[in-house]
């Protein structure tokens, strides 16, 4: 779940456009999502041979060139599937939690 995780919030946050590894990097640790820079690197470049993701170099005011990364139309069409899997797996957690802080007690069922 953790890799799943990962690469839908790099999509999440590639649909809002462009960026580069060390922002991605920092916008995931924001989100409590720490990873070793080879690790997602690592992901990236799976997700672009993947066809979810696509880059490209570019010249930075501030320094090397930077490799600018962009979600392309197959990784909009999984950043939805892998949302309603989380909803899916959000949801049937929930249950489990509602159904584990009922009052069994309370149950007509039970003896």
């Amino acid at each position: 779940m953790q890799k799943d995780l990962r690469t839908a919030w790099l999509l999440l946050l590639l649909r809002d456009g462009a960026s580069y590894g060390y922002e991605l990097r920092r916008e995931l640790r924001i989100r409590a999502m720490e990873l070793d820079p080879a690790v997602m690197y690592r992901s990236l470049r799976d997700m672009e041979r993947a066809g979810l993701l696509c880059s490209r170099w570019m010249h930075s005011k501030a320094g090397p060139k930077r490799r600018v990364y962009d979600i392309t139309a197959v990784g909009h069409v999984e950043l939805a599937r892998m949302g309603e899997a989380i909803k899916s797996t959000r949801d049937a957690q929930n249950a489990f939690l509602m159904a584990l802080e009922r009052d069994p007690s309370n149950d007509p069922g039970r003896p």
